[in-house]
């Protein structure tokens, strides 16, 4: 049978290459650079695209899983592009395809302990992270993190993961879900940084509050701001004054 996260697109964050001295290259000499020296280095392609980030580091973006995992690996990057020496951070956050839960893993357990451990089997195994309720509390499992895709979806069919002797049961790893609200305009059905619409004062947001305050609805509340109705998913109560 075929994994749910094996049917869906995967967006792949961007590897981030800091440049250690002044450059005026454009994104296309970079990353033709970068291509060129990795097909000679590794005798492989990569399918890439870029964009300029912060403080002139370059963002480099691929579709594809292959590609993805060897980027991750700071040890095959060149040291230069463009004659300019470069240092390379791999992303903080994997994709959630790259995770599972390890279930049955006591609180007592140390899990430097047991990502070495790990190690031993599990090649590409880079992290464990303890998995905690809202209020901090710790739980009986952990979050397992990989450079291979391909070795997550092979231990989730089997639905077991070795630890020494031991076999624990695991499970998928799905990331949180964000409620999306643009703080332009209030709606729901984009983000900040796309919105076209232009931002609401501060006089606006307060006549919505006091608007959102003496209403009473469950789940949707309607409010008027200027000419347009504004539809905030949200859930409300009346104030004490007004009971």
């Amino acid at each position: 049978m075929t994994h749910p996260s094996e049917k869906k697109k995967i967006n792949f964050p961007p590897t981030v290459v800091s440049f250690n001295g002044y450059h005026q290259a454009t994104i296309t000499e970079l990353t033709d650079d970068l291509a060129t020296r990795w097909k000679s280095k590794h005798g492989i392609d990569i399918s890439i695209n870029a964009q300029f980030g912060y403080s002139q580091s370059l963002l480099v973006f691929t579709d594809g899983s292959s590609t993805f995992e060897a980027l991750l690996d700071p040890i095959r990057w060149p040291i230069e592009l463009k004659g300019i020496e470069i240092s390379v951070k791999a992303p903080r956050q994997l994709p959630s395809e790259y995770s599972l839960i390890i279930q049955q893993f006591h609180k007592t357990w140390n899990e430097e302990e047991m990502l070495n451990e790990l190690k031993r089997s599990y090649v590409s195994i880079i992290k464990l992270a303890r998995m905690k309720m809202k209020d901090g509390s710790l739980l009986n499992s952990v979050r397992a993190d990989f450079k291979s895709k391909d070795e997550v979806t092979s231990i989730l069919r089997l639905g077991k993961i070795k630890i020494g002797s031991m076999v624990q049961p695991v499970k998928p790893y799905f990331l949180p879900i964000r409620i999306n609200k643009c703080m332009k305009c209030l709606q729901h059905d984009h983000e900040t940084k796309t919105c076209i619409r232009p931002r609401l004062c501060q006089s606006v947001l307060k006549n919505i509050h006091l608007q959102m305050a003496a209403q009473t609805v469950k789940n949707v509340s309607t409010v008027v701001v200027g000419t347009r109705r504004v539809t905030l998913h949200v859930q409300l109560f009346k104030r004490k004054d007004d009971s």
